[in-house]
């Protein structure tokens, strides 16, 4: 057998339940992670997948310097979508590229 290390390894997707409520055009959803790391994200609307090439993605690290350097990652993605008549139920997905703690935002406007 072959081992890789678990910094490697993917990891399966996490799955969030949302609500979107009627006239919403955008949603913007921001994930930081403690450290580095990636994610991939996913939201999924009862008609259509979105992917990270149907939305606008902005990324950032953080390097604070001190006795111990700290990282800290965020990533946002931002859609730009027709508003739904009435109210629905989507899916947002995350994959981290390792298990670690973070932190999830879900803005609507």
């Amino acid at each position: 057998m072959i081992y890789e290390p678990l910094h490697r390894m993917a990891y399966g997707p996490e799955v969030f339940n949302f609500s979107v409520r009627p006239s919403a055009k955008r949603i913007v959803v921001s994930c930081s992670l403690p450290t580095i790391g990636s994610v991939t994200v996913q939201l999924i609307s009862p008609s259509k997948t979105y992917t990270e090439t149907d939305m606008a993605v902005y990324e950032n690290t953080t390097i604070n310097v001190a006795a111990a350097t700290t990282y800290q990652y965020v990533k946002r993605v931002t859609l730009d979508m027709p508003p739904p008549t009435k109210a629905e139920n989507w899916t947002l997905q995350l994959t981290l590229s390792m298990p670690m703690a973070h932190q999830i935002s879900i803005e609507m406007s």
